[in-house]
């Protein structure tokens, strides 16, 4: 004799509300399986949905009823972009890449029809190297240089970078907040310049504020690993550059000063050119070329070197035997924007002197 089992109403209760959350937790994994990313270098640019799942609609109307959307955005605002059909999926393609870490919304008539979340980048990019790499700089300093092993989101690096004194203390309107920023064109070197205003003596905001560094002070520059990166993902790590300030430099670069060291004829080797003191890292880089005899460039790749006091010529074909000359533009710098023809903080009602009108200097030397 079978025994019947009655289950109390409760109890019923408590199994038809499971039975209904398993069912719209299905529901929801099969809306977001049917939800696909699509990825280009890296970046999330666009959302692959299976046309499977809006049987009841045609292909034609779809791109006027479907909204993407942020999740637990206030207000509720679309994301602007694409709509196309291709294949079996509906394409959305945002005017701009979606961002890793926030969640999606995929809408039709106002009603979900999944989530879908962007996973956020880990972090891989370094900060390569702070440039003037001295531990000791001019008070009268005009800019930094920031290297960085992969492109870097622009507009807000001020949020990330902090100048602290002796104590610790953040130093306030230090930088010189450029929009838009002074990037190159891979976004892998930012120039950040010190308020100029302030550098130069006898301008309102040195008067009121003061330089932004001080002979014999102590400074630590620190750069935080929040700092996105061009993925969103951030550094991986913070990183710190100690210096301590010194007397102001008021003298331009002089090239009569610097010193060649030829390499053999038949090489490869570095022409090394010693410039006596640390010039502008940028700079170096971009003013430099070498000419043979007949006047023509010379292949090759720059290179800086000993805390930014010895460029290295690296030559594409082995040296010949001959006179070459160095060409040198005068918009090369030192580390207090000092360039070949005149001082940055010059004194400009003195008539006395003028500055040179020179577009290049040379210097020459003979490989035998």
């Amino acid at each position: 004799m079978r025994k019947r089992v009655r289950i109390s109403w409760p109890s019923q209760l408590i199994l038809f509300s499971l039975f209904l959350l398993i069912s719209c937790a299905e529901s929801q994994e099969t809306s977001q399986k049917s939800i696909v990313i699509r990825w280009k270098n890296n970046q999330a640019t666009g959302l692959s949905v299976a046309l499977s799942q809006f049987k009841a609609h045609s292909k034609e109307t779809l791109p006027e009823l479907l909204r993407v959307q942020l999740v637990k955005s206030h207000p509720k605002t679309a994301v602007l972009g694409d709509y196309s059909i291709q294949s079996d999926s509906l394409i959305f393609e945002p005017l701009v890449p979606f961002t890793p870490g926030l969640r999606y919304e995929v809408l039709l008539e106002n009603r979900l029809v999944g989530e879908i979340a962007i996973p956020k980048a880990e972090p891989s990019t370094t900060l390569t190297g702070i440039y003037p790499s001295q531990d000791t700089l001019p008070e009268n300093l005009l800019k930094f240089y920031f290297v960085f092993s992969r492109p870097m989101r622009e507009g807000h690096s001020l949020a990330y970078i902090s100048l602290l004194d002796a104590k610790g203390d953040t130093l306030p309107n230090t930088f010189l907040n450029l929009q838009p920023e002074l990037w190159n064109a891979e976004k892998t070197v930012l120039t950040l310049w010190l308020d100029p205003g302030r550098i130069k003596r006898d301008l309102q905001p040195n008067k009121s504020l003061g330089a932004p560094l001080m002979k014999g002070n102590h400074y630590t520059l620190v750069v935080s690993e929040r700092w996105p990166d061009e993925l969103g993902a951030g550094l991986i790590q913070a990183y710190t550059k100690h210096f301590v300030a010194t007397t102001r430099d008021m003298t331009s670069p002089d090239i009569k000063s610097w010193t060649l060291k030829a390499p053999p004829k038949g090489t490869n080797q570095v022409l090394e050119i010693y410039v006596k003191e640390a010039l502008d890292y940028v700079l170096l880089q971009n003013t430099i070329r070498i000419i043979d005899a007949r006047g023509k460039n010379v292949n090759g790749a720059i290179q800086v070197n000993n805390k930014e006091q010895v460029v290295q010529f690296v030559p594409v074909v082995p040296w010949l035997t001959g006179v070459y000359k160095v060409l040198v533009e005068s918009r090369l710098e030192d580390l207090a924007g000092n360039n070949l023809n005149r001082l940055f903080d010059r004194d400009i009602t003195d008539t006395r002197t003028k500055p040179s009108q020179q577009t290049v200097f040379e210097l020459n030397y003979r490989i035998d």
